[in-house]
């Protein structure tokens, strides 16, 4: 899908093919959503219980590679002066993403395999022992923890995205050179997520502090964001940078935790599943958020808006409290390997 939505896109430069891009779009978005959700599948079935946030850590930081490209392409048009080399450049682009699409897709059918020969951990192992009425999407919609952590994620992607999506309506209202300034904003912003998204989750394999990491991390993008957003009304450009830096290791990292711990929460339920209706929702909260944060930016004072992306990022404090982590697939680990461990003392 990903490399048929490239091709089309070869074809969309004139002014009246619009809706050919809406389209193209759109298949890119449906293709985007099932391969963003393979992380967590992957670190289940091809890497062990210790690995696993990392693994999807790292799966995810390729997003935001992409993103931090994304905003490094207004520099190639910067020498562009009529139309025609403004086409032609885009041409380029266009059909280097086709072709690069294309390279992809033949790499995962010739060496992507659907599972490894055997389990790669203990609780994968189970899972297909355990499928129960626990794998019902009725009963996971009656999980506590799961809900709850779901409006956490919900709340940090709304938060995340309005940053990377409103930072060039927010710099062109009060920057001369908004181009290159939110250029290197957006550079700043997706290197920190791609850095927050493989340290932090590295962490939590290592030490299976769920509670302290999550909170704490999450309350430390909080006190950074503020700092950001005083930083950005007073207009202390360096320390938006450092700020914004700050932020988004934190509250992406705390993203990654996030979708582990909910495979945790919902253990033995698929864990494709789960995190793929949290990531799939979450698109419904950014298209309401987004539209009226930046609305708020156009139409007042930009403290209006500071107001609430802070307070929308203190309602998602509450979620954490009332979490109870329940490390389930953790658990299976553990008491399989302690059973294993008593029967070769047995013998």
């Amino acid at each position: 899908m990903l490399a048929s939505a490239a091709i089309m896109k070869c074809f969309t430069l004139t002014r009246n093919s619009f809706a050919f891009i809406l389209i193209a779009q759109f298949i890119t978005g449906v293709a985007f959503n099932f391969t963003y959700n393979v992380a967590p599948v992957l670190a289940a079935k091809w890497f062990r219980n210790n690995e696993a946030s990392f693994v999807i850590g790292a799966t995810t930081c390729t997003v935001y590679i992409g993103n931090a490209i994304s905003y490094a392409q207004p520099l190639i048009f910067e020498k562009a002066q009529t139309e025609e080399q403004i086409k032609s450049i885009l041409l380029k682009m266009k059909i280097g993403m086709a072709v690069l699409s294309i390279l992809c897709m033949a790499l995962v059918i010739s060496f992507m395999k659907n599972r490894p020969p055997q389990p790669a951990n203990i609780a994968e192992a189970r899972r297909s022992e355990m499928k129960n009425s626990s794998n019902s999407l009725t009963q996971l919609f009656r999980n506590k923890n799961f809900l709850l952590a779901a409006l956490n994620v919900f709340i940090s992607n709304t938060a995340s995205d309005s940053c990377n999506i409103l930072l060039n309506q927010i710099f062109s209202k009060d920057y001369a050179d908004a181009t290159a300034f939110t250029t290197i904003t957006g550079l700043v912003y997706n290197v920190s997520a791609i850095i927050g998204s493989l340290v932090l989750p590295l962490i939590l394999d290592k030490t299976k502090r769920y509670q302290l990491l999550i909170f704490w991390t999450y309350s430390i993008a909080f006190i950074f964001s503020l700092l950001f957003m005083t930083a950005l009304f007073f207009k202390l450009n360096y320390l938006i940078h450092l700020f914004i830096f700050l932020f988004g290791a934190c509250l992406y990292g705390q993203s990654v935790m996030m979708f582990d711990l909910i495979i945790e929460l919902t253990y033995p339920f698929p864990q494709g599943t789960s995190v793929g209706l949290i990531t799939g929702l979450s698109y419904i909260t950014n298209m309401c958020f987004v539209p009226f944060l930046s609305w708020i930016i156009e139409a007042s004072n930009i403290l209006y808006a500071i107001c609430v992306f802070e307070s929308l990022l203190l309602i998602g404090f509450l979620p954490l409290f009332f979490i109870s982590y329940k490390l389930l697939r953790n658990e299976a680990e553990m008491n399989d390997a302690q059973t294993t461990k008593v029967e070769c003392e047995e013998l």
